[in-house]
Formats: structure tokens, sequence, C-alpha cells
């Protein structure tokens, strides 16, 4: 799982380094395969933390009983907050004439209630999923019940096509009160715990299969069909972004953006689960000069993952700043370059705060399990 969050982390940046490619090389087929999904890469880091959440009270390391719960918070508390704050403070620091006085945005920052990204700083923005994920983890534990009582005896497969009719109806419903333009759609959906329920529930649901042995019974017939949908969602989901970032919020890319690619999003990588934990317990022989070639990439990219809650928030006041003071890259080369030192700069950045921050607070998290185990 690292390795995905790995790459959907590495998606994001690279959306918002605003690159130019696709100015250059427009009517090329290959064109979209420059603009990875980054809303899709959101929806998995949300499907990530549900799943991982999900585990924990699927197998009993959190119960319902008032300590357990109270412990739950905690942890969360523990892994998100201190960052968070640390980069808030540098954040209005620095960019401190860029953060509007009304609206009460510092208090929502702080509360984690800044959802709605059109009335936070550009150096910030993104940042509403820090609140969106937090909104999730307080309902977390009623999600998770209401999902064991109702679904648990249910297939599934219709378990999750009944999660994603929800969610579809949820998005219909905001559709009636006029989604206008990609504006309207983020305030109203794409940073709301509501408007993506349904990827919430799902990773749950997969949580709760996984624990329980539930994976996929033919590995070998599955891989070559999960590999062929993963290349056409990925190609899919590329042009979606390409149509959407040129100013296309017509009728067909803004349905397929609400309706289609939240639960496709999650079963892409609900299938990824399922499948890497049908493989752990199976004998795969493979070149051993092919398995050292695939181990080192994905070493990295581990790494990445590990990083990837500081990369996150450090690499979009990064990427704001060089925008400001330097525009939008033009042409190949200088948007790798962009990319290389906002990735760069937000990889050492995320490596310093997670030694001095991260894991000491994950050190602390472990202490105290230890204590009220």
């Amino acid at each position: 799982m690292l390795t995905v969050r790995a790459l959907a982390c590495i998606a994001v940046i690279w959306t918002h380094i605003y690159p130019s490619i696709t100015e250059r090389m427009v009517g090329n087929l290959f064109t979209p395969l420059f603009h990875p999904n980054a809303s899709a890469a959101v929806f998995i880091f949300y499907f990530f933390s549900a799943y991982g959440i999900g585990y924990g009270f699927a197998s009993g390391k959190y119960t319902y009983s008032a300590r357990s719960i109270l412990g739950y918070y905690f942890n969360r508390i523990l892994r998100i907050v201190p960052l968070y704050y640390l980069g808030l403070i540098v954040v209005l620091f620095v960019f401190f004439r860029d953060v509007p006085v009304e609206n009460k945005v510092i208090l929502r920052l702080l509360t984690f209630t800044a959802t709605d990204s059109y009335n936070l700083p550009a150096s910030i923005k993104v940042w509403f999923m820090i609140s969106t994920m937090m909104q999730f983890y307080l309902i977390m534990p009623i999600l998770f019940y209401v999902i064991q009582r109702v679904f648990r005896r249910i297939p599934f497969v219709l378990s999750l096509l009944g999660i994603f009719i929800i969610g579809t109806l949820i998005r219909a419903y905001f559709l009636t009160l006029g989604i206008e333009n990609d504006g309207i759609y983020i305030q109203r959906i794409y940073t709301t715990v509501l408007g993506n329920v349904d990827t919430f529930m799902a990773g749950l649901l997969v949580s709760m299969k996984v624990y329980e042995k539930r994976t996929i019974s033919n590995s070998n017939y599955f891989i070559p069909v999960y590999v062929l949908i993963l290349i056409g969602w990925y190609w899919w989901t590329s042009n979606l972004q390409y149509m959407i970032l040129r100013g296309n919020w017509f009728i067909p890319w803004r349905n397929q953006m609400m309706f289609l690619l939240p639960p496709t999003t999650s079963f892409v990588v609900g299938g990824y689960i399922l499948l890497s934990q049908k493989m752990q317990n199976t004998k795969i022989y493979v070149s051993r000069n092919l398995l050292k070639a695939c181990i080192k990439p994905i070493q990295y990219l581990n790494i990445i993952g590990v990083l990837s809650y500081g990369l996150y928030l450090w690499h979009a006041p990064i990427a704001s700043y060089i925008f400001q003071n330097y525009g939008v890259p033009t042409g190949i080369f200088q948007t790798i370059e962009r990319m290389g030192i906002v990735f760069g700069t937000s990889l050492i950045l995320a490596f310093v705060s997670y030694v001095l921050i991260e894991e000491p607070a994950l050190r602390m998290k472990a202490f105290l399990g230890s204590r009220r185990t």
C-alpha cells in the first residue's frame, strides 16, 4: 500500500506544479498520460485511510468500549495534529499576507473545518483533505459499526454495489442544487465527507473482508484481467483530468468526475488490496534478477509512501511560492525542473519533519498502546 500511496502523492504534486506539457502536445494520442488524475489520487488517500482504520476495528485493536474509543481518537490526533499545526504555523508566518481574515479562515484551519478549499489561501488550498479526513475519523466508529451490522451477511459484491448506489444518490442530490463549474463541485462534493462517503465505506468494507480472509479465489486468472482494467482505468482518468484542467466542465466530463471516478477508483484500489493479500500467501516463481530489479524501485517508493503525509503538507506552500514568483512553467524541461525542485525540497522537509515529529508521535502511540494493554 505504501507504493500506491507514494504514486498517488507524486500525482498530486505533479498536478500542483501546473505542468504545461499538454499545451505543447495538443492532439497527441499520449498527451493525457502526462496528467495523472489528482482527484483519483485523493480518493486513493481516502480509501487507504478508511481501510487502515477499519482494519484496526475489524481485528480487535479497537473496540467499542469508552476507553478504546478514546484511545482511537487520541491516536488519530497524535498522527495528524502535530505536523499539521507545525506546517500551519510556518505557512501563516511566511504567507501571512495571503491569509484572509474574513470567514474565520484561521479558526477553521485550527479546528479542521476548512474543507471549502476555495476560501483557503493558495499556499494551503489542498490542505482541505486533512480537515475532511479528521471529520471522517470523528464519525468512523459509527460508520464501521453500521457496515458490520448491515453488510456482514450480504455478499461482498452486492455490498459494494449498495455502497456505490448510496454515494451516487448523494451526489445526484447535490447535482440538483446546481454544479455549474468545478469550483462548486469542489465546495459541495469533493471536499466533504458526505460527498465521498461511498469511498470511505468501501475502504471500511474491504478492511473487514480482508480480516475475514476473504480474498480473490482465482488470482492466476484475475491478475491479467486486473492489469488490463488498471491500464484502461488510468488512461480514462488521465483523459478526464486533461479535459477538466483545460476548462471542459461540460456534462459528459462533469458526470464522469462525479459519478464514475469515485466508485471505479475504489474498485481498482480494493482489487489491488485483495489481490496483494492473496499473493502474499502464494508462491510466485520469477527470475531472481527480475525480482531484484522490481524490488529496488518499490523500496524507494515505499520510502516516499512513509513520508507521504509530510510530502502532501509541504509541497503545497512550496509550489505556491514558486508559482507566485515564477509563474506557470513553460515547456517540458522547465516543467520537469519545477517538479524536481518542488518534490526534492518537499522530500527533504518531509524527512526532517518525520524524524523530529511524526516518528516520536508514532513511538508515543506504541508506548501508550502497550500501557493500555
